[in-house]
This record gives structure tokens, sequence and C-alpha cells, in this order.
């Protein structure tokens, strides 16, 4: 029997997301957060937006999942990277978080980040 490991969400910002940076990496799994932009039902595509930033998600796996444009979601999946750069992530978990304050959800990345970083070299 094959033993499939999935690696948890690397927390990043949509902003973070642009070509060479660390995070854009192939199969790379990450976490992210915006408001549902759009939503081809069709297809399994949308868009998810965050401060001026998008990112397309390929919902293949997710077709249950209750969608309404302008809600706040959270996707975990994988970065697929085409020949032109284009990113999409093939979302495996989504949950709508409508209320969720992302000021709060900032510091609190920018101390976990300061943490990991200390704990790394400690």
């Amino acid at each position: 029997m094959a033993v499939v490991t999935l690696n948890p969400g690397l927390v990043v910002r949509l902003q973070e997301l642009q070509p060479g940076s660390s995070f854009v990496l192939p199969n790379q799994s990450l976490r992210v957060v915006g408001s549902l932009q759009s939503f081809d039902s069709t297809s399994g595509i949308a868009v998810l937006v965050d401060a001026g930033a998008s990112l397309r998600l390929d919902l293949e796996h997710l077709r249950e999942l209750p969608l309404r444009v302008g809600s706040l979601f959270e996707f975990i999946g994988e970065l697929e990277v085409d020949t032109t750069q284009q990113l999409t992530l093939k979302a495996r978990v989504g949950r709508n978080v409508d209320g969720m304050d992302m000021k709060l959800f900032d510091k609190v990345l920018q101390l976990r980040r300061r943490f990991e970083k200390d704990y790394k070299h400690n």
C-alpha cells in the first residue's frame, strides 16, 4: 500500500506570491485567505483576492463547499506553476471565515514567523 504524505499548508498572504518568491514552488503546500471574487461552477475555477493581489484556485475537489462571492475564505492546497508562471492553487480544504479579523491575522502571522526564525537559530 502506497503512503501519501500531505504537508501542512504554509501560511502566506496573496501579495507574497510573486515571481521569484521563496513561496512560489511547484507543489508547495500553502494556506491562503482572501475574498472570493469569482467562481465558475462548470470548470471549478475560482479567483481569490486580497489587498490588490489575486490567486487562481482549482476547486475541483471542493464542489460541495457552499461558495458565496464576496465572502472571506481560507484554502489549503498545492501550488501549480505553469510554463507562463501562472499560479493556481489546487485546493484540498476550504472553509468560510467571514468575520475573521485580518489585521489581527497579519499580526499573528508576523509573530509566528519571528518565533519560527528565532526557534530555527536556537
